[in-house]
Order: C-alpha cells, then sequence, then structure tokens
C-alpha cells in the first residue's frame, strides 16, 4: 500500500478549509445582495457614494441617539451599500460571525445579511474629503456618538472598527465592548 500524499499540517487543513467556507459564505451573500438590488434598488445607495468619501455603520442602538436632523454634524442617514461596493464589507464582517458546523452556506448567509441589514445604520459625511486617516473619521464621530462606528469606508475600503470602544479627547478608554 502506498503513503498518503503530505497534504500540510493539521492546522495548514483547518484553515484552507476555513477559507473555503469563508468563500463560499461570500458568494452566497453576493447572490443574496444582487437579488435584494433587483427587487427593492431603492434600499441600497446610489453607487456613486461609495466612490470616495467616507461612510461610518453604526450600531442601530448606538446611531439612535444621534440626532441626523442637525445639520451642524454633516451626516445623514444613507442607503444599504451598493452592491459593487458591499462585498468589501461582507469580506471583513465574516469573520465577526461563528456558526455551528451543522448550519448550511445559505443559512450562514442569511444570518450575516440580516443582521447588517437590521442591525446596522449607515451614516455618509456631508464633506467627507475632509478625511484622510481612520483617525480623522473617529475624531469626527466622536463629536456626536459615544460609541465608535462598526465599520468605516473610506475612499472604498472598508475598515473593521468595532473593537475601538469609546475613548475621550485625550485618547482615554472610556467604554469597551463586549
Amino acid at each position: 500500500m502506498g503513503q498518503a500524499k503530505n497534504r500540510g499540517s493539521l492546522e495548514e487543513r483547518v484553515q484552507n478549509a476555513k477559507k473555503l467556507k469563508k468563500d463560499e459564505i461570500l458568494k452566497e451573500l453576493q447572490r443574496l445582495i444582487e437579488g435584494h438590488y433587483q427587487h427593492v434598488p431603492s434600499q441600497f445607495s446610489h453607487h456613486h457614494n461609495y466612490l470616495d468619501g467616507c461612510v461610518i455603520a453604526m450600531d442601530t442602538k448606538d446611531a439612535m441617539d444621534i440626532a441626523l436632523d442637525n445639520d451642524d454634524l454633516g451626516i445623514f442617514e444613507d442607503g444599504y451599500p451598493h452592491p459593487e461596493y458591499i462585498s468589501g464589507l461582507f469580506n471583513i464582517a465574516v469573520d465577526k460571525y461563528e456558526f455551528d458546523d451543522s448550519e448550511t452556506i445559505q443559512e450562514h448567509a442569511a444570518w450575516i445579511d440580516e443582521d447588517l441589514s437590521m442591525n446596522t445604520m449607515f451614516l455618509r459625511f456631508r464633506n467627507a474629503s475632509q478625511f484622510d486617516k481612520l483617525e480623522d473619521v473617529l475624531k469626527a464621530v466622536n463629536e456626536f456618538s459615544f460609541w465608535s462606528p462598526i465599520y468605516i469606508m473610506l475612499n472604498g475600503v472598508w475598515y473593521d472598527t468595532y473593537g475601538i470602544g469609546a475613548v475621550d479627547d485625550n485618547g482615554n478608554t472610556l467604554g469597551i465592548r463586549f
């Protein structure tokens, strides 16, 4: 009997399996979003809004305290990211979720889609050209919200900012999400 081919260490095989599963979930998420867009395009932001500038994604509970009708804040509520630009958000969001191995790829994708669409509010800055770095965005958000955004899209790139927590003007941590 021949020897089995060396297919990498157990850790490498586990990582490869996780990557394959993530790729399948991302494909299913993209399919779901394209389906939503075909049926209800009005719930999505215009695709030009994501070419440059800055969008923040806040937990809906945190965003409820923001006075969006206050023009002095310089922000407004935006729709769900256009399908063309949401894949970057999905790519970083998928890693936050843990699933039971008995759940299907479709169940994983549906849960992520539902969580992002129901529990996340997308806000856009009126003058986003003022931001060059994430730190600039976080400082601006700190002017109107105790909590930092969950995600930030700056100049077309999505960043996971969930773990940053709340800080004061001196950079001292005041609150941490669990």
